[in-house]
């Protein structure tokens, strides 16, 4: 049953390091967040879009980066 589960989180780990190098690889920006608006996910073109790395936007909330009222929120 452990071995089970050992590989089932190996095969998570894999399908998430391959979303990663997806969603990296597009050229449009995307950017998560959860339920408290912490980012979560940014790519290398929010990155540019942005001027700001991931490690620095990962220790923000939407609002810190974009107004509530602005059209992109629309």
């Amino acid at each position: 049953m452990k071995m089970r589960l050992n590989v089932m989180e190996a095969l998570n780990n894999q399908a998430m390091i391959n979303c990663d190098i997806i969603l990296n690889s597009l050229a449009d920006s995307i950017l998560t967040i959860d339920d408290d608006n912490q980012i979560t996910f940014v790519n290398g073109a929010t990155e540019h879009l942005l001027g700001q790395s991931s490690a620095i936007l990962l220790r923000k909330k939407l609002g810190d980066i974009v107004s509530f009222d602005s059209p992109l929120m629309a």
